[in-house]
């Protein structure tokens, strides 16, 4: 899939991605569109947005005189194609609401738990820096690829969410297992952003520290590593709501074990 990421104001992301789509996009190519908002709100910009690519869904199909009408485009776009996330619980749900009442019919539930989560847009990061503890570039490491096993799996976790999306209960079981499957990813990830304080300055000696207990927690399976690391998880989320985006959101993210975290809007 193509990530559009938006910027905290406006869709103009998405109109560049629609307009590079060309006059006639086919159906594949718009439901290839992940529109992603880390400022999500109240969810009423990604009802914009999935508005904008249903209306091209729903071109698409009457251009090949298929029968579905917009109702089934929204759906399908709800269901696949829109991912946000904010910090506040009760923007969580009322997003969630505001999102399957826009897609859903009477008769059809829509299911965007899975896509529609609570995260801080200032704390995020993907699985190259998770396996590296460092936002640089470097080579894989044994821990790299044994994260990457777990992103993989994540990633057909994930899979099965969408294919169940319009059975709320199997989906959300299925989101419950992709949640466990990326518990390790968000234990290092939080390691990583405790190291980093409000006005984003890195704690070198703190990071090497944490980075000794991650490598001691997957390499020597040591228990009293994986319980310092654990409870400093639970410490930091009691302040601060931390989402690391290109782990939870996998499916998005193929290829994260070459790229960098997103750290702009546009598409990625």
């Amino acid at each position: 899939m193509t990530v559009v990421l938006l910027p905290p104001r406006g869709l103009a992301p998405l109109h560049a991605a629609l307009t590079a789509l060309g006059p006639t996009p086919s159906a594949r190519a718009v439901c290839a569109l992940a529109v992603a908002d880390r400022w999500m709100g109240d969810g009423a910009r990604l009802i914009a947005a999935g508005e904008q690519l249903a209306a091209a869904l729903d071109a698409s199909w009457t251009r090949d005189r298929r029968r579905p009408a917009l109702a089934d485009a929204r759906r399908l776009i709800a269901q696949r194609c829109l991912f946000g996330i904010a910090p506040e619980r009760l923007a969580v749900t009322a997003a969630r609401r505001a999102i399957t009442t826009w897609a859903a019919g009477a008769d059809h539930p829509v299911f965007v738990d899975h896509a529609i989560r609570r995260g801080d847009a200032d704390w995020m990061y993907g699985p190259a820096q998770l396996a590296r503890f460092r936002p640089e570039p470097g080579p894989l490491t044994a821990t790299s690829r044994r994260l990457a096993r777990l992103h993989d799996r994540h990633r057909a976790l994930r899979r099965a969410i969408h294919e169940r999306a319009a059975e709320p209960a199997a989906a959300s079981a299925a989101l419950a297992l992709a949640d466990a499957a990326v518990d390790t990813p968000r234990v290092i990830g939080d390691a990583l952003a405790d190291c980093i304080d409000d006005a984003g300055r890195l704690d070198e000696a703190e990071r090497a520290r944490r980075h000794a207990l991650v490598l001691r927690w997957l390499d020597d399976a040591d228990p009293r590593a994986e319980a310092e690391l654990r409870a400093a998880q639970v410490e930091l989320r009691r302040a601060r709501a931390t989402f690391h985006w290109v782990s939870e959101f996998s499916e998005l993210y193929p290829h994260a074990w070459t790229v960098p975290a997103p750290d702009r809007a546009g598409v990625a």
